[in-house]
């Protein structure tokens, strides 16, 4: 009797908790299945249509993956001859989110030219600036960090973005922005700000990321119901800009609010194309008004930026000294941003308001 007692007191609970035992068995059987016949492969539905909306090169790209948060970023821990991603998906080495009291850090946001683009980590700008620093700068128990968050295809939109979710937690006594050229890319019929604050709860995003992103069958699920919304809601015709004008603007103002509130000091960097690489006339006029824009927008707000008038007005010869291909500098060109990064640090005291003085 007390067999049946204790059976009819708790059926209910008894009775969902094998339901929740079969569903989790379904899923799980649904889960082998679609990972063993491959079917997510052309089903990445979000990362694919952003990627190819945007840039063509980036959906060949092997170390970018899907972010629910920032659209697409660099897959944590990966590693090639080339490229080394760490474990908080950033190129380079892994770096504590805690910053330790003798640690003065500069954070370096970005796209594919901070990122480092076909050049090896050691020659980036970042990398070479961490050495300088450290090599150059005798301050008593301090040491120098300087954290490559560039990622290919990134926008000020993602930058900031990038700064707001995870770059703040790093805590930077420095922020560098090195964007724009993304920013003019008419690819999308959304802009990048619309999509990245499309009222999707940033919890849930953050659940995407880290749960449902790896599952076959969430995947599949979501590409059955976006081919239904995409019957529903015919496509807008007219393509806008990633990232316009006035919001490029505010971008950069944001995230000067931002790192004022964090103490941290700003420092701007010029968009760059190869003007004799073969451009479009458009597309160098398009950047050029950002730059100038950026240019206004140190002037107006008192933020340091650096100069970079070699790599955009020198002549044919001259130029190509500094650049791989028709937009991403090599280890020169890195060299020479470098170099007016370490300046503009030093020129400015940005380190002495932090730190004790040099011995």
């Amino acid at each position: 009797m007390q067999g049946n007692e204790f059976l009819g007191k708790y059926k209910n609970i008894v009775f969902l908790f094998i339901t929740l035992l079969f569903v989790l068995a379904v899923l799980g059987a649904l889960e082998f299945t679609v990972r063993s016949f491959r079917l997510t492969e052309k089903l990445d539905a979000d990362f694919k249509f952003y990627i190819r909306s945007v840039d063509n090169d980036l959906e060949k790209i092997p170390f970018v993956r899907e972010d629910a948060l920032l659209m697409w970023g660099l897959k944590p821990e990966y590693k090639d001859e080339n490229v080394v991603i760490n474990f908080n998906g950033l190129r380079g080495r892994k770096y504590k989110k805690t910053k330790d009291k003798d640690v003065f850090r500069v954070l370096c946001l970005g796209d594919s030219n901070t990122f480092g683009w076909d050049v090896k980590e050691s020659e980036t700008y970042n990398a070479m600036l961490e050495r300088r620093l450290n090599r150059e700068l005798k301050y008593p128990n301090t040491r120098f960090e300087v954290i490559n968050a560039g990622v290919p295809g990134y926008t000020s939109a993602q930058a900031l973005f990038f700064y707001k979710y995870r770059g703040i937690k790093y805590n930077p006594d420095i922020v560098t922005m090195f964007i724009g050229t993304n920013d003019t890319n008419k690819r999308f019929r959304l802009s990048d700000r619309e999509i990245m604050e499309f009222e999707v709860p940033v919890i849930f995003k953050i659940i995407q990321n880290r749960f449902l992103l790896r599952s076959a069958v969430y995947k599949v699920l979501r590409e059955w119901f976006l081919s239904i919304l995409k019957k529903q809601q015919p496509q807008k015709d007219a393509l806008v800009q990633r990232v316009s004008l006035a919001d490029f603007k505010e971008n950069i103002l944001e995230l000067n609010r931002l790192c004022k509130k964090k103490k941290a000091v700003l420092i701007l960097i010029p968009p760059i194309l190869c003007r004799e690489a073969g451009w479009p006339s458009e597309k160098v006029k398009e950047v050029g008004l950002y730059r100038r824009e950026l240019e206004t927008i140190s002037k107006t707000y008192g933020i340091p930026m650096i100069r970079l008038r070699e790599l955009m007005e020198g002549s044919r010869d001259s130029t190509f000294q500094y650049f791989l291909d028709a937009g991403h500098p090599n280890t020169i060109g890195h060299y020479l941003i470098m170099e007016r990064l370490f300046n503009c640090i030093i020129s400015n005291k940005l380190i002495e308001s932090k730190r004790m003085p040099i011995k």
